[in-house]
């Protein structure tokens, strides 16, 4: 008897090492990618004062997401509160106790809008640069105009928490959309911004905002997300949009209804925002995604 309990005490020893191990093993793993820089220089604007430009800044933070996450004020606010995953708020990014403005300058706040990349030089987290790179600098000095212009906020946000869950993907790589500045080409050339209008080429300038969850193909995808999100739907012609009439996508959006009678879930499928743009914007929106090639999720892009 003893002999056997000696042996699990081995077994069980040996075990818990294995177990620590493997647990410093992901710690340590977590971190690199944490950890990880991107020698990127900043680049200047020019920011706006005209009334015109801040009205156009402040359409922009509403339709593109800003106050979704930061908070109608830009002050920040909880943003993802999963413990066993990650604990995340977005930052405050008035000019109050806390906030961005106190620690970046204008060529920082372009940087980490379009790289996704703070003034440490290290990837912001879950920041939508991707969707947000290509946008011209005229949009992007109107975005930051308005933003400037915000009353300050004391908000002193705390810094992200990973849980085991959360350090476990992470080192494995399953949280692709997390660490965004590896998510972009930083050397590739920015083409000419569009005009504004119901066109084709406007509306592959918004689309952007759609591949962050639809993929570059926007044929979405065949799994959830780690977070319990819902496969992204196909939104090419080859998926139900391919059927629907441009007064049934503007509806769709305005309302969150499909013509099918789904409902959108806004905690994943941001419609009440995307609801505030134009008609206009949403027609132009509508005419690229019924030019683009039909595609199947997980087909290459």
């Amino acid at each position: 008897m003893k002999k056997f309990l000696k042996l699990a005490g081995y077994v069980l020893g040996g075990l818990v090492a294995l177990i620590v191990i493997g647990a410093i093993a992901v710690f340590i793993a977590s971190n690199a990618r944490l950890n990880a820089t991107w020698s990127v220089a900043s680049s200047d604007v020019a920011l706006p004062t005209d009334s015109a430009s801040l009205d156009r800044g402040h359409h922009l933070t509403v339709i593109m997401g800003c106050t979704e996450c930061h908070g109608a004020d830009f002050g920040g606010k909880s943003f993802i509160d999963v413990p066993p995953l990650l604990v995340l708020s977005a930052p405050n990014l008035t000019a109050g106790k806390g906030g961005a403005q106190n620690r970046y300058d204008a060529a920082g706040i372009v940087r980490a809008i379009r790289q996704g990349i703070g003034n440490d030089d290290r990837s912001l987290l879950i920041m939508p640069a991707p969707d947000y790179n290509q946008l011209s600098d005229a949009d992007v000095g109107a975005i930051i105009a308005w933003i400037r212009q915000a009353p300050p906020v004391d908000n002193e946000v705390p810094a992200p928490a990973f849980g085991p869950v959360g350090r476990f993907l992470l080192a494995t790589n399953q949280l692709p959309g997390l660490i965004v500045a590896a998510a972009i080409d930083h050397s590739a050339a920015r083409p000419p911004a569009p005009a504004p209008g119901p066109t084709v080429e406007y509306g592959k300038y918004l689309a952007h905002l759609c591949a962050g969850c639809h993929q570059n193909n926007f044929a979405g995808t065949t799994k959830p997300g780690p977070d319990g999100s819902p496969p992204a739907r196909n939104i090419t012609p080859a998926g139900p949009i391919g059927n629907w009439s441009l007064e049934q996508f503007i509806s769709t959006i305005r309302i969150g209804t499909t013509p099918a009678g789904y409902q959108l879930r806004g905690e994943f499928m941001p419609w009440p925002t995307i609801a505030k743009m134009t008609d206009e914007e949403l027609e132009a929106i509508y005419l690229f995604l019924k030019s683009v090639p039909p595609a199947v999720a997980g087909e290459a892009p």
